[in-house]
Order: structure tokens, then C-alpha cells, then sequence
């Protein structure tokens, strides 16, 4: 049974301190993302009087769990995803990346009344952060052998996605690029950038999202990969989409209100562990129009959405779909967003178009 994602594939971890640089690289990159928003806002001693909570997801249950700030008991809210793989010379699964959806520094100053100021940093700081650990991690025979005969990196600028749902399934290594003359590796973290509007105070605006490397991956390209014929620094291994696992099936289907998009979507689970206590769950958490959003004084979380029993191709309330979007492509938890007619607006379907494992239009 597919128990409910907000139950199922939450952790919730409360820390104050910075974790600046724990010894090992498993215990750096388990908190690699509250380090990223602590310089993200530019706390570096810690020094706030907020906490930190991070709420951990995967899949489906990272896409929903949001950051925000709950100013009555002063903490800074965190989502992350930590991506794990076997790892060279590794006993066990080792971090290799993390999504970390954070806050900028004007919505935790003026939602928490701080005054942190100092240079305006970017993703790509906490990877060279990070970067400049793993080097010093090393011994001196294998930093000497790196440096001199191993392919180096250069960490240029983010790319930024216009929206979270462009940003939700990039590889972190899709925007990297290989100099074959130069034999160096240039790394662009991905990541969302939206400014903060104090007026309006909407759930996905004051937002710096990161995608980031981990200690452990910067440690294998320095002693293993940045040597290989075709470097790279975290093996891909998912497979192209082609069609939703099961089109014809869902147990159930939401209409909602998606306010990054700003458009009207139904939605089919058409992954095998669905069901229809967790569709109603995942459905709950939605808004069923941008009044419901305003409503709820512009807040993630919402009233619900409107529940059928039925998939979204034989309800009576789903206008012409127009476009559909494949998300965890064959995955337990795959699901189908139906773009509807009055579709989003042009930047929401562009959106939607780059966001997912598999756009058609129709």
C-alpha cells in the first residue's frame, strides 16, 4: 500500500547550528542543504534567531513539500531531496546530489524582521564551497595527483529556470559543459531565482532554489573520474520516456489551480502503487481556482482540489485538454498533468513544456 507522501516521504529535522564542515563527506551532505540556505541568506555564523527546518521528500512527495517561513515560531522552512548512488570504493550509497528549495535573504529579512546584508551569492558558491572541503579532504599524494594530471572544474554562474516545475526533473549535471581542448569540466548549477514581493507575499515568490553536488561526488571526480576517457561526475541512468505506464488507469483524478503555471490542471495517477485514499490525500493539499489561492492569503497549501473517481478524459467539469505532461515517468508514483482549455498563460505552458519527462500537445 502507497501510504500518504506527506506521511510516508516526509522527515522533518530541526537544527540551529551551521554545519559548516563536518569531518566526514557522508555528514557534510546529509545537511548539505541547511548549509546552503544558511549562505543562500548569507547567515554564515549562524547567528539568527530562527531555526531551520528541513522537510525531507522524494519523487512525488519532494515535488509537493515546499520551503517557506513561519514567522510565530520563527523558523526558515526547507525542502530537499537527496539523490543516492553506489559509490566507488563505497560500502554502502553515498549522496551525490541534492535539490534544495530555499528562501532568499529579502524574504527571511523582512519576514523575520533580520537584517543580514553582504555579497549576493549563487548556487555555484556552495558547490565551490563544497568543492574546496573535498579538496582538502584528500592526502597530499592524491590532491598533488589531481592537480596536476586530473581534469579540472570550473564553476560559471547558475542556470536559472524561469519557474520550480522547470527546475523540478533537471539532471544537476544537464548544463554542464566538457572542454576537450582546455580538459576541463564547467559546472552550472540549476536553480530558481524569484523575487520577493512583500505586497503580495505569494508561497512561491522569495525563493532561491539550488541543485548541488556533493561532497562525496566532488571527492570520486578527484580520485576517479576526472582520469576516465569520458568524464563525468554522476552517471545518468534514467531511461527516455515514451508514454505514461498505465494511460488508461487512475483511481481517481484531481482538478486544481496551479499558481506558478497560473492555469487550471487535471490530474491522473497513473503510477501502479496509487490509490484512492492517497489521490484524495495528494488532491486535499490543492487549490480548486486562484480564488481558493487567495483565499488562503496566498499560501501552498490549500482547501483541496475538486476529487472525481473518474480519470480526467470522462469527467463532466474538464473542459478540452489541450497538452499533458508526464511526471516520474514509469515510476510507482507516475502522474499525468492535463493542461485544460482556456490553457495557462504562455510563460505557464512554456513551463510546463520543459518541466516534465514527456510533453504532448494535442
Amino acid at each position: 500500500m502507497l501510504r500518504p507522501f506527506i506521511i510516508s516521504l516526509l522527515t522533518v529535522i530541526l537544527t540551529t547550528p551551521l554545519i559548516a564542515s563536518a569531518g566526514s563527506a557522508a555528514g557534510y551532505d546529509d545537511s548539505l542543504c541547511q548549509l546552503a540556505q544558511r549562505l543562500i541568506i548569507n547567515d554564515d555564523d549562524a547567528a539568527g534567531s530562527y531555526a531551520l527546518v528541513e522537510q525531507r521528500g522524494e519523487s512525488n512527495g519532494f515535488h509537493t513539500i515546499q520551503m517557506g517561513v513561519d514567522e510565530a515560531q520563527r523558523q526558515i522552512i526547507i525542502a530537499s531531496y537527496y539523490q543516492s548512488k553506489p559509490q566507488q570504493g563505497a560500502d554502502s550509497n553515498a549522496i551525490v546530489a541534492a535539490s534544495c528549495k530555499l528562501i532568499n535573504r529579502e524574504r527571511a529579512n523582512a519576514q523575520l524582521a533580520l537584517n543580514l546584508t553582504g555579497e549576493r551569492r549563487q548556487c555555484r558558491d556552495i558547490n565551490q564551497y563544497s568543492y574546496q572541503l573535498a579538496l582538502a579532504s584528500l592526502t597530499a599524494s592524491e590532491r598533488q595527483r589531481y592537480l596536476t594530471a586530473g581534469r579540472q572544474l570550473v564553476f560559471a554562474d547558475d542556470y536559472v529556470t524561469g519557474t520550480g516545475g522547470e527546475w523540478l526533473p533537471i539532471n544537476v549535471e544537464r548544463e554542464n559543459r566538457y572542454d576537450t581542448d582546455a580538459q576541463t569540466l564547467t559546472i552550472r548549477a540549476p536553480s530558481v531565482q524569484v523575487p520577493w514581493n512583500d505586497a503580495e507575499r505569494n508561497f512561491f515568490q522569495g525563493v532561491h532554489h539550488c541543485k548541488l553536488l556533493s561532497k562525496a561526488t566532488l571527492r570520486n571526480w578527484m580520485l576517479t573520474n576526472s582520469f576516465a576517457a569520458e568524464p563525468y561526475l554522476i552517471s545518468a541512468d534514467k531511461q527516455a520516456c515514451t508514454a505514461p505506464a498505465n494511460p488508461d488507469t487512475s483511481p481517481g483524478s484531481c482538478l486544481f489551480y496551479f499558481a506558478p503555471a497560473n492555469g487550471l490542471f487535471c490530474k491522473d495517477y497513473t503510477g501502479n502503487a496509487w490509490e484512492v485514499a492517497t489521490v484524495r490525500e495528494e488532491c486535499s493539499q490543492r487549490h480548486a481556482s486562484a480564488a481558493a489561492l487567495t483565499a488562503a492569503k496566498n499560501r501552498y497549501e490549500g482547501t483541496g482540489g475538486i476529487y472525481s473517481d473518474l480519470p480526467c478524459h470522462e469527467r463532466n467539469d474538464v473542459p478540452n485538454m489541450v497538452s499533458s505532461c508526464v511526471f516520474n515517468c514509469t515510476a510507482s508514483d507516475e502522474a499525468v498533468w492535463h493542461s485544460i482549455d482556456p490553457p495557462a498563460s504562455a510563460a505557464g505552458a512554456g513551463m510546463m513544456s520543459r518541466a516534465c519527462d514527456l510533453y504532448v500537445e494535442y
